[in-house]
């Protein structure tokens, strides 16, 4: 800066004066603490401790089913020596065959569904689907019937209560019509409901239709 040489060797530890002439020494750097054998050794233990409760959890597991099994051929032992399973239904003849056996691999699945009653979702819609859809015809094939009896009244009516009846007749099939609309309208949702449930195309049911609930309705009546 003022034409001086810089000083050359190993720096001073003191730096510069401070504001009443003294001096102070230069702060030294924290030693590094390794702590990376101590945090390796707590690990280990900490597994070994691990290990060590699941091989007991596991000991105290085979003992449990141990003693279980040991019970219950002492207890069949006992009741074959006192005679309580002599005399039962089927004794000496071979267990009827299971018929979950073709399930394969499914077999406990098929099984416990056989069993508990229970059954898929898409079962349960298609059998209220075809549930509905019956009502609907049997609606249909009434109305068929009580439309044939109002025509034939008609006949047979004077000219002067033909107009008034008719227009009775006529409100009366065009309420029905709409409540049927609207019960073939939830069907069809319902269907809807199933196709999307079941994966196989070949289960899938139609949709419903007037004509067609109509066609059928006619075709029970004959």
């Amino acid at each position: 800066m003022h034409g001086l040489p810089l000083a050359r060797g190993r720096p001073s530890r003191l730096r510069a004066h401070g504001r009443h002439g003294g001096r102070f020494a230069a702060p030294r750097a924290r030693p590094q603490v390794r702590c990376r054998a101590r945090s390796d050794g707590r690990r280990r233990d900490v597994l070994g401790r691990c290990r060590g409760a699941s091989r007991l959890s596991d000991e105290t597991l085979e003992s449990k089913l141990r003693r279980i099994e040991t019970g219950a051929e002492a207890r069949i032992r006992e009741l074959q020596e006192s005679g309580e399973l002599s005399g039962l239904p089927g004794e000496g003849r071979p267990l009827p065959s299971d018929p979950d056996d073709a399930a394969g691999d499914g077999w406990a699945a098929r099984h416990v569904v056989r069993t508990s009653g229970a059954r898929p979702v898409w079962t349960e819609l298609r059998r209220e689907a075809t549930e509905r859809r019956m009502r609907i015809v049997v609606r249909l094939r009434a109305h068929l019937v009580w439309l044939e009896r109002r025509q034939r009244l008609l006949e047979h009516l004077p000219a002067e209560r033909i107009v008034s009846e008719l227009a009775l007749t006529r409100q009366a099939d065009g309420r029905v019509r709409a409540e049927i609309a609207d019960a073939i309208a939830e069907l069809n949702a319902l269907v809807r409901h199933h196709n999307l449930v079941v994966t196989a195309t070949a289960l899938h049911l139609p949709t419903a239709s007037l004509e067609g609930l109509t066609e059928i309705a006619r075709g029970q009546r004959g």
